[in-house]
C-alpha cells in the first residue's frame, strides 16, 4: 500500500478518490492506510480527508479519519520516544537536561490547542511530543479532542463536493472556522484562569 500510496497524486482529489475506489470492499481499509502513510510522511493529508468525505460521507468518513489518524499520531510518538529520544541523549548528553526542562511547557493543554490549527504540521507535533517527558494517555486524549473540529470541517467539505453546491462549503467553512475559534479562547482562558 504503501508504494501505491506513493504513485497517487495527493495534490488531486479525484485521483486519491480514484485510489481509494479500486480496492471495492476495502477502500474503507485502504483510506486508513493511505491516511497512515501521509501522517508519517511530509505528504498533506488534506486531500486523503476531502477524497474520504466524498466517497463514504460525513458519518463513515469522520469515524475511519479518527482512527487513521489516531494510529498515526501514536506511532510518531513512538517511533520518536523509542528512537529520537536515545538518540538525542546519547549523542547529545547536554541536550537531554533542555529537552526535559521545554517539554514541561509541551503539557496537554499546549497539544490539543496546536490540534486546532490547521497550518500546523501533524507529525511534527506528534514527534515533537514524543521527544518530550509527556505521558501518551493526554497526550492521545488531547490529540483526539483537537482534532475532531478539523476532521469534522474537512469531511463535510469532500462531502459538498458531491452536492455541487457552493454555498454549503462556504457555511461550512464560516462555521468551523467560528467553531473552532472560539473552542481556541474559551479553553485559553480557562487555562489562564486557572492557573
Amino acid at each position: 500500500l504503501g508504494s501505491e500510496a506513493k504513485e497517487a497524486n495527493f495534490l488531486t482529489q479525484v485521483k486519491v478518490q480514484n485510489f481509494i475506489l479500486a480496492y471495492g470492499y476495502f477502500s474503507w481499509l485502504a483510506y486508513v492506510g493511505l491516511l497512515l502513510v501521509t501522517i508519517m510522511s511530509p505528504l498533506p493529508d488534506t486531500p486523503v480527508v476531502l477524497a474520504g468525505g466524498f466517497i463514504f460521507g460525513p458519518y463513515i468518513a469522520i469515524p475511519l479519519t479518527i482512527i487513521g489518524q489516531i494510529l498515526g499520531a501514536t506511532v510518531d510518538f513512538y517511533l520518536a520516544r523509542r528512537l529520537g529520544r536515545n538518540y538525542v541523549t546519547k549523542k547529545f548528553p547536554n541536550a537531554t537536561e533542555t529537552l526535559n526542562k521545554y517539554s514541561h511547557r509541551l503539557g496537554w493543554q499546549t497539544i490539543f490547542l496546536m490540534r486546532l490549527t490547521p497550518t500546523l504540521s501533524f507529525d511534527i507535533l506528534s514527534y515533537a511530543a514524543g521527544l518530550s517527558i509527556i505521558r501518551y494517555k493526554p497526550y492521545i486524549l488531547a490529540t483526539l479532542c483537537g482534532m475532531i473540529p478539523l476532521i469534522t470541517i474537512s469531511a463535510l467539505l469532500g462531502y459538498s463536493a458531491g452536492l455541487h453546491s457552493k454555498i454549503f462549503p462556504v457555511v461550512i467553512i464560516g462555521i468551523g472556522a467560528i467553531v473552532i475559534t472560539c473552542i481556541f479562547f474559551v479553553f485559553k482562558k480557562f487555562h489562564q484562569n486557572k492557573n
